[in-house]
């Protein structure tokens, strides 16, 4: 009788060992194709990542390129003023308006940018005209569009 209660413990626990494998099998599947989601998820975000760090650097770029357009813009902008002798109110008050000195440094500066108009009215002073800006200082002098002196 003994021997009949062992194995029928033995066959139960044989039993039961492999519901526990068949179980310990199920969810290491489902943690392998959990996994395998994550996996491919990660995969994506970090396309997606990778995209949006050359889109940002794509922009920097741009914004430098815009940054250096300005910047030779003020510079010619100072240098014209200069060769012509005027200070910034001097040449603030031959504008039409309310301009100022500080408006002047302002634009020279890049802090501010005048309206178009205004920017027009300047290169008119100056005996140039707004594409003059853009060339910047040293552009233009090399290919001889500085304004002659009156």
């Amino acid at each position: 009788m003994i021997s009949a209660r062992v194995t029928a413990t033995m066959a139960a626990a044989s039993s039961e060992a492999a519901t526990v494998q068949r179980d310990l099998t199920s969810e290491r599947e489902e943690l392998r194709r959990g996994l395998s989601a994550a996996r491919e998820t990660q995969k994506r975000v970090d396309g997606e990542l990778a995209a949006a760090v050359q889109t940002i650097a794509d922009r920097n770029a741009e914004l430098r390129a815009h940054a250096q357009a300005i910047s030779e813009r003020d510079g010619r902008l100072a240098e014209l003023r200069k060769e012509r002798g005027w200070s910034r109110p001097e040449l603030a008050r031959r504008l039409p308006g309310n301009s100022t000195g500080n408006d002047l440094y302002r634009w020279e500066t890049g802090k501010h940018m005048p309206s178009s108009d205004t920017l027009e009215h300047i290169a008119e002073m100056l005996g140039t005209d707004v594409a003059d800006f853009h060339r910047g200082p040293e552009a233009a002098r090399a290919n001889g569009k500085s304004p002659d002196l009156l």
